[in-house]
This record gives C-alpha cells, structure tokens and sequence, in this order.
C-alpha cells in the first residue's frame, strides 16, 4: 500500500507519543511505501534513514498568542496549504491506497480523501468532539461539527481501549466494523530487561540504595502531589528509598518535592525518549499514579508508560481502576486506592520487600505478558491488517 500518514505532532519533543509514532511508520513502511507529513523540522535521525519512508513538513500552525480572529484565519490558510500540498502530490505521484490521520486535527486529509477517492482513517486518543463541544463560541461549535463530519466519513477509527470505542460510536455514530481497539504497548527491541547494577553505575547512582522510577509528562492526571507524599512515608520506613522522576518539568518538580518535603531524596531528570529504558533498569520498583476521575475511567486507556516499565521486567505500582487491575490479576504489581498517600506507600514498599529471587521471577514474567500482549510490532500489524480490509471494503487500494 501507498500510505500517507498525518501527525500534527511537533515531533522535536521527543516523548512516547513521538516514539511511538515513529515506531508505527517503521514497521508499516518494512511492507509499504509510507509518506509521513509531519509538523516541525528537527526530526529524529532515523526517519531520514528508513527504507521505503518519506518525510514531507506540513504547514506551521498558529501561535498560542495570537487572538482568535487571527487563530481562524489562520486555521483557514493553514487548511488551504495543506490541501494544495497533498492534493500537489497525488497529482505529480499518483494518489496513495489510505491516509492514516493522527487525531481530528485538521480537516485537509478528509477533503483530499472525498476528492480522490482514497479512504481515510483516524487514530483518536481521547475525545476531541466532546471537548470542542465544551468550549464556547462559534468557532468551537464549527469545529466540534468539523470532527463529527471528518470520523463520520472516513473509512475506519483506531482507538486505545474499550471506553474510547464506546464513546466513537456514541459520538460519531459510526458502525462497530469500522472501530478498530488496540492497546497501548511498548517498543520491545529498546525497552529490554537488563541487570539493574549495570544501570545503576552507568547513571552514576548509589548502588546500594533502592530507586523508585516514574516517568511521564507533568500533568494533573497524572497525580505527582500523591506520589511525593507516599515517598514522604515511605521514606521514613526505608532511609535507603530514592524517588527518580523522569520529566521535562525539571524546575518545577524539584519545587513541588521541596514543598513535599522529600527533595534530599527525590532525583529529577530530563532526557530524551531513547535514554528512559536505563532509567528503568535501574528501578527496583516503578511507578505509574492517575487519579480516578470521571474523564480517567472513560477514556479508560492504560498508560503507555506502564508497559515500558513492565517491557524492561520491572514490578509496578498503579491505581486500583477498573483498566488497570489487571496489573494484580496477572500478577504483574500491585495497586493503590487512587487519592490515598498510605495505600500507594504500602504498595511500594511490598514491592521493594520482595526477595531478590522473587524479584526476578516477577521481572521474567512481566517481560513474557507484554511479549505476547503489548509489543507494538504486533499491535502495528493488527493495525495495518485493519487499513487494507477497510480500504478494500471502501474500494480503496491494498
């Protein structure tokens, strides 16, 4: 297949999102011919490198600072460019078999697709009608409207977990063949289980103290005020507990353990995507907190950095949720009553009491689950599968 895939995604911050889709492209570029437009211009070494994976910018998008006449004007040029240049290319090279759309983010693909019969797809995380629905104003209710048309038209939805399915069709009214659900997973030739000591020495860390490792994006949901309290406690049980937090938001992590109290002992850092997995190694125990909110149990998808962690054979710790008890049923960790500082302690420190044996049986089974569950190669393949029997069905090329 001749594909086109669509990321408005500023790809030099180089976080899980951005690895993930680089992972995604790669593997369906090792079968296909893959042209990826993408939004700014530091791009990671490695598109530039792979067989069969073209790289095309996309056009820039508007300043957070600009008022919301200029943002609409904007937007309307912005959708104008994009379209003269993919409609450029299916002129000069031939029309491609699919165009995959990363989210609802603009309007372009889905215009090109009716114009030239191709078939379009949508990757959604989330739920950007209902959000554009929330905000107010005209323009919102537009483009609230824009989304519908756009997952309402296009050929197949690729969602992360069983709540987004139910609320595609809820939203879009879309038939259930044309919702494909995977996973979130994990890269599993860069995140690999490797001996912790060996991790230890090579960050310069102490290798006699015990590291508790999270890592992700500072963001509410994410519950980082909980975590420091329950490293506060259990601190106080284990004076050779370390907290390693692994975010971009140096400055103001460092701030929030100094309020906590814990900042002697909590290690923040921030480093590129591809250098996480030794962090990793060097945990003794890993951690991935959420609140439990409406929002959290709807969208219902399984952090994406939970199945890194449990790709490099770590134990964790995580909320007590309905998505994540599976982390107790197959005997992955241990979880947490989300909002209580002693539970998720007292989950630490089971974690961190277990025998070096134990400890490493549990590291081998973890690793086995997310082999046979969650490697993104073959969750890309089941992706890719769905592609060519929808565009197939839609009359599309394959």
């Amino acid at each position: 297949m001749k594909i086109e895939a669509i990321a408005k995604i500023d790809m030099s911050h180089n976080n899980g999102a951005t690895a993930r889709l680089i992972d995604f492209c790669e593997d369906l570029a090792a079968r296909n011919r893959v042209r990826m437009w993408l939004q700014r211009t530091r791009l990671p070494p490695v598109l530039g490198s792979t067989p069969g994976l073209e790289v095309r910018l996309l056009p820039a998008p508007a300043a957070p600072e600009r008022s919301e006449v200029e943002k609409a004007l904007r937007t309307i040029v912005y959708e104008v460019v994009f379209s003269l240049q993919l409609a450029a290319a299916f002129l000069r090279e031939g029309r491609s078999d699919v165009i995959y759309l990363r989210e609802v983010a603009t309007l372009a693909p889905g215009l090109i697709g009716v114009l030239f019969r191709v078939p379009v797809f949508v990757e959604i995380d989330g739920f950007p009608y209902r959000n554009a629905r929330r905000q107010t104003g005209v323009l919102q209710r537009f483009r609230a409207e824009a989304l519908r048309w756009q997952a309402r038209l296009c050929a197949g939805i690729v969602t992360f977990s069983d709540g987004q399915r139910e609320v595609m069709l809820q939203d879009y009214g879309v038939a259930e063949q044309r919702v494909l659900t995977i996973p979130n997973g994990a890269d599993l030739d860069r995140f690999l289980p490797s001996p912790r000591d060996a991790a230890v020495e090579t960050l310069g860390l102490d290798r006699d103290l015990e590291y508790v490792v999270w890592a992700g994006s500072y963001r509410p949901n994410q519950d980082l005020p909980l975590l420091l309290q329950a490293f506060a406690r259990l601190h106080e049980r284990r004076p050779g507990a370390r907290l390693l937090l692994i975010a971009a938001h140096v400055a103001e992590l460092e701030e929030l353990s100094r309020k906590a109290g814990v900042e002697p002992w909590v290690l923040v850092r921030h480093v590129e995507h591809a250098k996480v997995p030794v962090y990793m190694a060097a945990a003794s125990v890993c951690v991935a907190t959420l609140v439990d909110t409406v929002g959290i149990r709807t969208n219902a998808v399984a952090p994406l950095k939970l199945f890194e962690y449990l790709a490099c054979g770590r134990p964790t710790v995580t909320a007590d949720l309905p998505f994540l008890r599976f982390v107790e049923e197959r005997g992955l960790g241990s979880l947490y009553r989300p909002g209580d500082a002693e539970s998720l302690a007292a989950a630490l420190e089971r974690m961190l009491s277990l025998p070096g044996g134990e400890r490493d049986a549990l590291g081998a089974h973890v690793r086995s689950y997310v082999e046979a569950n969650h490697g993104w190669s073959m969750l890309n393949a089941r992706t890719e599968e769905f592609l060519r029997e929808r565009a197939m069905a839609r009359g599309g090329g394959g």
